[in-house]
């Protein structure tokens, strides 16, 4: 995937974040990029392991701003919700910019 974003002339990375000690200094300083989430991690009625990808944008008052393609721009969730749907999903993201 990233050598495809290459070819398109941006640049992209995987996200270095390993684990929950990490994930909120991301969201904080590395925002934007895009997050794989578990939506059951934000919606106590939704199946677990329904996997989406996301945006966040920033983490303001003890909550993560994001976009998502389903349910539009500007969302937001509880900063521990956040933390526990993207947990479930290994803290994968991949930042992608323009050189």
């Amino acid at each position: 995937m990233i050598d495809g974003v290459r070819a398109l002339g941006l640049n992209a990375e995987l996200l270095p974040v390993t684990g929950e000690p990490a994930a909120p200094a991301a969201l904080s300083n590395q925002a934007p990029f895009v997050a794989m989430i578990d939506l059951a991690g934000l919606d106590s009625t939704a199946p677990m392991f329904q996997w989406h990808f996301v945006l966040p944008l920033s983490v303001s008052q003890g909550e993560v701003i994001f976009h998502a393609p389903a349910d539009g721009p500007d969302r937001t969730a509880p900063l521990d919700g956040f933390l526990a749907a993207w947990g479930a999903a290994g803290y994968r993201g991949v930042r992608v910019w323009t050189p």
